[in-house]
């Protein structure tokens, strides 16, 4: 999702700006959700808002 050094990335599904290696997000994709019965073919952009990967995350201390 992300070639930045970052500890966070954000993809914007709804973003009129469509760069060339987040075209993935306007394909249909299979994926697995055992609330619906199993595979789901969906496309990413029609379904979510965006995306956020996390490159570390841990248990929360309260």
């Amino acid at each position: 999702m992300s070639k930045e050094d970052q500890r966070y990335h954000v993809v914007d599904f709804s973003s009129p700006n469509r760069k060339a290696e987040n075209e993935w997000i306007f394909n249909e994709l299979t994926a697995w959700e055992l609330e619906n019965g199993g595979n789901v073919n969906f496309i990413p952009a029609d379904r979510f808002d965006e995306a956020i990967c996390m490159y570390h995350v841990d248990v929360p201390t309260f």
